[in-house]
This record gives C-alpha cells, structure tokens and sequence, in this order.
C-alpha cells in the first residue's frame, strides 16, 4: 500500500526502491503483487524496467499472463519490446478461447435442428417457403455476441476472463483498461488487487 501510494503521489524512486526490497526479501512473493510491480514500471519506468519487471511475472509459469493481456500492455508502452516464444502461447490460447465462445450458441441451436429434421422426415413440416433467416444466422448473430462480450471482458476485466481458465494464476479479480498504457503516468493509474508490496 505505501509503494502505490508513494508512486501516486510522483515518490516514483522511493516507490521502486520499496517494490525492489520486497522483491529482494522474498522471492516467492503471490501473482498479484507481482502484477502490481510490472504495472508500477510500464507506467512510471523506463524501457528496460519495465521488460525486467515482465520477465519476472512470466516466470512464475505458464499460468502467469495466460492471455498475454499485460504482454500487449506492454508492447502499448513500449512498441520495440521484444516477444519471446511463451509469450505468443498466450494471444494462441486467447484464439482458442474465442472459438470456444463462438461455438456456444451450437448448444442451443443444435436441438432446434434436430427436432426440424426429425419433423421434415416425419412429413410434418408445412410446405412453405424457406425463411429468409436461418439457424446458419442465428449461429452467426449469437457468435458475434458471445465474441464481443469476450473480447470486452479481455479490455475492461481480464481477471474474471482468466479465472475462467484452471491453468491461471490469478486469486482474485481486478479491472485495469487496456488503453492505460502510458508509463509516464504519476496520478490517476489503476492498480491490481492483492496484497500489495511495501505494506
């Protein structure tokens, strides 16, 4: 809490120089304090800072960024920030998530296909023309739903995007915005929750 608030308050050194002890003094220190501390220098650190600071969140493991969400925060800052290979491993399994939400509304549109098939073989369906809309479209329209609530959960709450995954390493959820990326920022950043270094 007093290395935020410091930082909030432009004590930029003195907050590092706080982050860094905690770091020093305990190695094992949880995923969320660890967020916190690469936030604290993307936004008020240098290039480099800021590139160590993933480097250690990273490797708490694979669950660690396990949507590469604060990779691409990080190459908002600092466009020129090298990826490595685990890195990319994170937008892949983001892919794969969103067509998992694309293929959601299949659930609910596959017994309503069954049960017309089952009903046009019966000889029960009345001789009408075909509906200018479809299932095909529906599929569409509510993967389109299902995709933009996903990618809006990426932006706006990451956290409960990445609870949904047994893999991740995040305890508790918290908001940051994906456009909050400038590391010169002295007031008015949001933070991580969690146990915080410094106090």
């Amino acid at each position: 809490m007093l290395a935020r608030i410091m930082a909030d308050t432009g004590e930029t050194q003195a907050a590092r120089d706080l982050y860094q002890a905690a770091i020093q003094k305990n190695q094992y220190l949880d995923y969320e304090s660890r967020i916190e501390y690469f936030n604290f220098e993307r936004r008020h650190g240098d290039r480099a800072q800021a590139i160590a600071a993933y480097q250690q969140l990273r490797d708490e493991g694979f669950g660690a960024d396990i949507l590469s969400r604060d990779r691409l925060s990080l190459a908002l800052a600092y466009p020129t920030a090298p990826w490595q290979w685990r890195d990319a491993g994170g937008l892949l399994l983001f892919v794969g998530l969103l067509l998992l939400f694309a293929a959601v509304p299949v659930l609910v549109i596959l017994p309503i296909h069954y049960r017309g098939l089952a009903r046009r073989v019966a000889g029960l369906v009345p001789n009408k023309p075909a509906p200018m809309w479809g299932l095909r479209h529906s599929w569409y329209a509510l993967g389109v739903v299902c995709i933009a609530g996903a990618l809006s959960m990426y932006v706006f709450s990451p956290a409960m995007l990445e609870m949904m995954l047994p893999w991740t390493k995040r305890l508790q959820a918290s908001n940051t915005d994906l456009n909050d990326y400038d590391p010169h920022l002295g007031h008015g950043g949001k933070h991580h929750g969690g146990e915080s270094y410094g106090g």
